[in-house]
């Protein structure tokens, strides 16, 4: 970073005003945070070394709500920051010290509320790698997902950061293979199994107490039959035994649910918020009732973050700023810059009296309108895993002249042979500019199989059109090969150059690369992705992409971008 964008990333860092630290250590700084009388949300400030960026960008690209939902990431000098919204509530392991052992019921409900998560974040590419009950909310809502420093992109290179290059985890609840091989998404599904264990128990399952835990399982007359089995098909030591994905497993947990309200009857909502520690005042609602929301993300803090950050969209590309929930309107938002004594360096002649590209920070509708012409899907092709999965891969083009179009939206949706909808999920990709193609391997779906998948644009915002064109970064890729199988483990390996730099840099320090299989006719029938650090221009760096159950397929390549 040069004198002028760290200033800038400090002002984006001042904007904040730090309640409590939360947490401290190696791997950064956990913080509760306000700005402009907005909040709380968390900021994690993690240092440069150990970030994957491309977790959290993938996190973004999330609604689920059971997941963080990401307000903003920005770089500073020496760490990566992001920040995301506050779930009020306690950890699990705090709620099992407290109370012991839940009754089967409330286990179940939590469990698949894991699970939901968990299956919103496998079709972000993204595994957990550490689900364990320190990192489990309970709120009034149920169960939240926390605390990504050991997350993983599916098919991604391994941290270079943890020893041996392997993700760690929680001892007892992490996965064998995580200690030994490489994970995969079933490593998340033996998590689940054993967070499930801990909460029917009240023991943790690691070495000290493992066999407590088995003893514990084995009681009828607190873990029926049907829960335990559950458990112990999930906590298989081998990944192929386990249920394959999330979703199978939050099936197998709503049968035992439906099997125990049968038997047994349904738990009173107040009994079970009282045993969760839930606020008086909450159970007096939900007696009544009425189900607590979950707090969401301000538009008072999307507006005031933007205009507090408004120097850095754009031409410094150092954040990426999700709202949740709702698109805000961004009308007005020069007047306010101005009225805060913010200034736009880039962007001539800002105002709020209705704009074009030219002379304000937003674009009308006839542009909007234009830019959304000019993207296309040029080519697109998708196969199915055996557990259910969509891999796919799609090029993008921007026939603009003039238009760049920054973070561009695309949804993919799954159909039956009846044309029902079987999944829809939309992922990001990156700035694209005028002429510039982007071709984007990934993972999406739920684990129902579709007969049909259908790729759309979403029409652009006026806030992702800039008010200036740019050049892309200009990679180029080499010595494809298929390097070598083993069981159900296929490696690609090759070489990626950064040819020349272009005007959206690689602020991440890492490049995307997709990978593309064809047919014999050309056609895509697989797609995948993973990460490499960049070279600097001019130079290469090796990589090695290594993909499960890899289909038959006629040719291989791999593009690389930015990110």
């Amino acid at each position: 970073m040069n004198n002028e964008q760290v200033m800038h990333a400090m002002g984006i860092d001042d904007a904040y005003r730090v309640e409590r630290v939360l947490a401290q250590g190696r791997n950064g700084t956990t913080e509760r945070v306000t700005i402009e009388g907005a909040g709380p949300f968390i900021r994690k400030k993690i240092p440069s070394s150990r970030a994957n960026r491309a977790v959290w960008a993938a996190l973004a690209s999330s609604s689920c709500a059971r997941l963080p939902q990401v307000i903003a990431t920005y770089e500073m000098p020496d760490c990566f920051a992001t920040v995301y919204d506050d779930v009020p509530g306690e950890s699990l392991s705090a709620v099992i010290e407290r109370a012991g052992a839940l009754p089967a019921q409330d286990a179940l409900q939590l469990a698949r509320d894991l699970c939901e998560a968990v299956s919103s974040l496998h079709g972000c590419g993204v595994m957990h790698l550490d689900i364990s009950p320190a990192n489990v909310i309970v709120a009034a809502d149920g169960a939240h997902l926390i605390d990504f420093g050991n997350a993983q992109m599916i098919g991604g290179q391994p941290d270079a950061a943890k020893p041996h290059g392997r993700p760690r985890g929680t001892w007892g609840f992490a996965a064998p293979e995580q200690f030994f091989s490489k994970p995969e998404p079933r490593s998340d599904i033996y998590a689940l199994g054993r967070v499930l264990g801990y909460m029917l128990t009240g023991v943790s399952p690691d070495e000290d107490n493992l066999a407590a835990y088995d003893s514990a399982l084995e009681d009828e007359g607190a873990v029926p039959p049907r829960v335990r089995a559950v458990v112990e098909r999930a906590t298989v030591f081998g990944p192929n035994e386990r249920y394959g994905t999330a979703d199978e497993l939050a099936r197998a947990l709503d049968a035992c649910a439906n099997r125990a309200a049968d038997v047994q009857g349904d738990i009173s909502v107040e009994s079970r918020a009282a045993r969760m520690g839930e606020p008086p005042s909450l159970r007096v609602q939900r007696s009544q009732g009425v189900q607590p929301r979950r707090k969401g993300i301000s538009r008072t803090f999307a507006i005031g973050a933007l205009a507090m950050l408004a120097v850095t969209l754009g031409g410094m590309g150092l954040i990426y700023l999700r709202t949740i929930s709702q698109r805000v309107d961004l009308r007005g938002l020069g007047d306010f810059v101005a009225s805060a004594g913010g200034n736009a360096p880039h962007v001539k002649g800002a105002s709020s009296g209705g704009g074009n590209l030219g002379g304000g920070l937003y674009a009308s509708e006839d542009e909007i309108d234009r830019a959304h012409e000019s993207l296309e899907i040029s080519e697109n092709g998708w196969s199915v895993t055996d557990s259910g999965y969509v891999m796919y891969a799609l090029t993008l083009e921007n026939k603009s002249d003039d238009l760049t179009v920054e973070y561009p939206e695309i949804v993919i949706t799954g159909r039956d042979k009846n044309g029902a909808v079987v999944f829809s999920t939309s992922q990001i990709l990156n700035v694209i500019h005028p002429g510039q193609r982007l071709t984007y391997g990934c993972q999406a779906g739920n684990g129902k199989v579709p007969a049909t998948v259908e790729f759309s644009i979403m029409r652009p915002q006026d806030y992702q059109i800039p008010p200036m064109s740019g050049k892309a970064a200009e990679f180029e890729v080499s010595n494809v090969v298929e390097s070598g199988s083993s069981g159900q483990l296929t490696s690609f390996t090759g070489e990626v150059t950064l040819v020349g730099g272009g005007s959206d840099d690689v602020q991440t320090g890492q490049v995307w690369l997709s990978l593309v299989l064809r047919d014999d006719a050309g056609e895509i029938i697989y797609g995948e992705n993973g990460f490499v650090t960049c070279p600097a221009e001019g130079e290469s760096i090796p990589f090695e992409l290594e993909i499960y159950d890899c289909p038959s397929y006629a040719t291989a390549e791999v593009v690389a971008m930015a990110w």
